[in-house]
């Protein structure tokens, strides 16, 4: 498979990157997660994945998205609605930038049970 461009939102560093992938390991490895869900659809078919157990590890770094509290990092992914397939991320990082807030560094999503 050829690699395609994706944006790895680094909530331990509070950044944006650009990264590549091929397929799902590397969306697991550039998030740090192992199981992983969709945080947000964007309009342009592309994805944020984020940690599916995120708000099960009690005190975590994360970000807000457009609003939305996700917990962990995030990977921004393209998709095909037609296919399914994966694609080049569609969105500028500048885009994605103004929409990402990052948690104060020191802070955490407290989280109890």
């Amino acid at each position: 498979m050829t690699p395609m461009k994706a944006y790895k939102i680094d909530a331990n560093n509070n950044r944006i990157s650009e990264v590549e992938i091929e397929d799902y390991k590397d969306i697991q490895k550039h998030g740090g997660f192992e199981i992983f869900t969709t945080g947000a659809w964007l309009d342009d078919g592309d994805t944020i994945y984020v940690d599916d157990e995120g708000a099960l590890k009690g005190d975590t770094r994360g970000f807000y998205f457009d609003g939305q509290s996700m917990y962990g990092n995030g990977v921004v992914c393209g998709g095909d609605d037609n296919t399914g397939d994966s694609r080049a991320v569609r969105a500028s990082i500048e885009d994605i930038t103004k929409r990402v807030e990052f948690l104060p560094v020191g802070k955490v999503f407290r989280i109890t049970f």
